[in-house]
């Protein structure tokens, strides 16, 4: 198809975010909430600030974690012992010592994480997850690098799952040194209901006709469909999160040899169906500004702007 490479341009739009797989489990340092000494529950956003924050070192961890918290808000959070490694060949242990802030999450749902973070000296790299589902095994966050100034953060989050747990973590364990975190806000996001309907646009290089419907996306290309998928906002800043997509606009896959229809599907399908193929560098969350005037819905970024119409 002649615009094949043309139509996977909408995967240009940056904060592409890498999703990490991490069996852990937590102690009672971690359980949202506690009771009065009456019997009555105490949800943390009526806790003080400090009795917010915990931390969890795994069993085998070669790293420690100390904690404190000021008078402002400000967790200081101090990584010690032996750093664990974190890649690929001698293993991902960035999770064995992590900080984490509890909040009252409800399954389902999405929510923006605001916070300000900086290191002691230096730069890090910290996985700050938002959803950790121990029982479905099911862990979602994204990866902030941060520097010695302080500096306002904002991770959209995608929808959690069913036994979420009530906090979100700051995953540090592969690093020696001090940095601090500040949480400022964490918002529950509501897709905004101007994006519902059907837009379409003559722009060559991106998919002509999307659909939005309360967090839920469909795009195509010549009536051909392309991808679906999720997506959440927030002050105008769309988050989306492909769940599906079409083989036949795919390069690496000859989806007529193997008799595929042209439809969307998942990472699990393409797997059973094809037996092979690492599918991650599809299935993925991208943020982009958005505005909608009217009739009219622009995407902005890295400087350009595509204009839809709705149809």
């Amino acid at each position: 198809m002649k615009n094949v490479c043309k139509v996977k341009a909408i995967r240009k739009i940056t904060g592409i975010i890498a999703i990490v797989m991490a069996v852990m489990a937590f102690d009672a340092l971690l359980i949202t909430g506690c009771s009065d000494g009456g019997g009555n529950y105490i949800p943390p956003e009526d806790k003080p600030v400090k009795d917010r924050w915990g931390k969890w070192i795994a069993d085998d961890a070669t790293a420690t974690l100390e904690y404190s918290v000021d008078d402002n808000g400000v967790s200081t959070i101090t990584v010690g012992g032996t750093a664990q490694p974190n890649n690929e060949t001698d293993d991902w242990g960035q999770w064995k010592a992590n900080a984490a802030y509890d909040y009252t999450a409800q399954a389902g749902k999405s929510y923006s994480y605001k916070f300000e973070a900086w290191t002691k000296s230096g730069t890090r790299d910290l996985y700050f997850q938002y959803n950790t589902d121990n029982d479905e095994k099911i862990y979602k966050g994204e990866t902030v690098s941060i520097t010695n100034t302080r500096t306002t953060y904002t991770v959209y989050g995608q929808p959690l799952s069913r036994n979420v747990l009530n906090h979100v973590e700051f995953q540090c364990a592969d690093q020696l040194g001090t940095f601090y975190v500040k949480i400022l806000e964490i918002k529950e996001l509501i897709p905004d209901s101007a994006l519902n309907g059907t837009w379409v646009t003559n722009h060559e290089e991106f998919v002509d006709k999307m659909k939005f419907n309360n967090g839920n996306y469909e795009a195509s290309y010549q009536n051909f469909p392309v991808e679906k998928g999720t997506y959440t906002t927030d002050s105008g800043i769309i988050k989306i999160k492909i769940t599906h997509i079409n083989p036949h606009f795919l390069d690496e896959v000859d989806a007529y040899a193997y008799g595929l229809e042209s439809k969307c599907y998942s990472k699990d399908d393409l797997e059973e169906i094809l037996g092979y193929g690492d599918w991650e560098d599809y299935f993925v969350e991208a943020t982009v500004s958005y505005s909608v005037t009217g009739n009219t819905l622009k995407f902005s970024y890295d400087g350009d702007v595509v204009v839809y119409t709705r149809k």
